[in-house]
């Protein structure tokens, strides 16, 4: 998980890729990593040469409502030094291949306004624009709006 935690940290320390302003509490990553026992929420991982360089994971749309049970959010994170390389576009593959094994019938992401490399990659892998929250990111004294992109598999 440390791996995941400096990754995830990173993107904390960028802007605009996360709305977390500073790291998560211990419990958060706990409850997280609790999450994704379950088989239906993977995270995978991309390592080269015993590096972590970057993990996607599905996670629960709305817990504990079976008529969504069929609905997962997508996120994904890359190691900054290797930001470019198309780690980010394999992970993103992998689960989309593997989200409809695991039978899920719609996949999401929430991607924040200002991060364009993002909401273009998941264009081009064929998500499109299903909603948009105007002001509700308070960042760097301003407001930004998140991005809802959904793909039906």
């Amino acid at each position: 998980m440390g791996a995941v935690q400096r990754i995830y940290g990173q993107a904390i320390a960028a802007g605009f890729c996360t709305a977390d302003l500073e790291p998560p509490h211990q419990s958060r990553w706990d409850e997280w990593g609790k999450t994704h026992e379950d088989p239906r929420f993977p995270v995978y991982i991309w390592e080269e040469k015993g590096q972590v360089l970057g993990y996607c994971s599905l996670t629960p749309y709305r817990p504990g409502r079976r008529g969504l049970s069929r609905t997962a959010e997508i996120s994904y994170f890359v190691d900054y030094s290797n930001h470019g390389r198309g780690i980010g576009r394999s992970l993103v593959l992998h689960t989309l291949e593997q989200a409809v094994a695991l039978d899920f019938h719609v996949l999401f992401a929430i991607i924040l306004e200002a991060n364009q490399p993002s909401l273009d990659l998941l264009a081009e892998l064929g998500f499109s624009r299903w909603g948009y929250l105007p002001e509700v990111f308070r960042y760097a004294g301003a407001w930004h709006g998140q991005v809802y992109l959904g793909k039906v598999l």
